[in-house]
């Protein structure tokens, strides 16, 4: 017993040493994996921060992106977070910081690029994901690059994931709120001579592509517009509306569910008063 008393002091006191060391850790930059996309090995950054629920703040973290990538091309956006918390009387101020990466689904696409080197790195030895350093996480905005894949083997569209960290300064994992956003970027296509211009609205992607509980449809207006998007399934007949009224220009994304559907080859259509495109959809069980 007075060994088990002796090893429980000892872990007792490295935790204390360990802890503040920890704390102080993460200001440096987010571990890979924890930006809250599909598929992200860490999910988000509440696993670590846990004093509030994810988005529960006043606060937020945005992207700000342009509507379209040209494949092969180098793609510049801004992430920032609004950090409303209280500082602690005894802290160093509010602190942010951030992570984020470039995917369709759950598949990293294309090459990030540091392009503020004094506040922004790779998480850890891992070039997938774009995170603060510690001169960043005194900063609320930082400008990321990436490179879009070749035309060959570009997506139609691709969703920009990033997590944000609204800390009070009070080195600790606690009184932090965590923040998650994500925007599509949508493929650019250029119509050369002879041939018609791109749509008004266009699919960009539904992934999963099959899928099993649930797939995002997304899809971009090139100005404001009413908009249906509806499934239909192998007979032609309209299953289901996923969204229907006025949208802005831009990338959008709808959800749609699985439930009450057997399985089976679907369509989705996003119609407009100058048109509409169809892309298939298969639904597993």
């Amino acid at each position: 017993m007075r060994l088990l008393y002796g090893f429980l002091g000892v872990a007792f006191a490295l935790a204390l040493v360990l802890y503040p060391l920890l704390a102080v850790t993460f200001p440096e930059g987010a571990p890979p994996g924890f930006n809250g996309a599909p598929g992200a090995p860490g999910g988000n950054c509440t696993s670590c921060h846990f004093s509030f629920p994810l988005n529960s703040g006043t606060g937020s973290v945005s992207i700000s992106a342009p509507e379209t990538f040209t494949p092969g091309d180098t793609l510049t956006f801004t992430v920032a977070v609004d950090n409303t918390t209280e500082p602690l009387p005894d802290g160093f101020g509010p602190r942010q910081g951030f992570e984020v990466s470039v995917q369709v689904g759950e598949e990293i696409v294309g090459t990030l690029v540091i392009a503020d080197t004094i506040n922004t790195q790779f998480a850890g030895m891992d070039t997938s994901y774009v995170t603060h350093t510690f001169e960043g996480n005194q900063v609320a905005e930082w400008t990321v690059q990436w490179v879009a894949p070749a035309d060959s083997v570009a997506p139609d569209a691709v969703t920009i994931y990033a997590a944000g960290n609204a800390g009070n300064g009070g080195q600790s994992f606690f009184g932090d709120y965590i923040y998650t956003d994500s925007t599509v970027v949508a493929k650019r296509t250029v119509a050369t001579e002879g041939e018609a211009a791109p749509l008004a609205a266009r699919i960009a992607a539904v992934y999963p592509n099959p899928f099993a509980s649930a797939a995002t449809v997304a899809y971009t207006l090139d100005r404001p517009m009413p908009v249906a998007v509806t499934l239909y399934d192998g007979l032609g007949r309209a299953v289901r509306v996923l969204a229907e009224g006025a949208r802005g220009a831009g990338p959008h994304e709808v959800r749609l569910a699985a439930g009450g559907l057997p399985a089976g080859v679907y369509f989705v259509e996003v119609r407009t008063e100058v048109g509409s495109e169809v892309r298939p959809v298969t639904l597993v069980r």
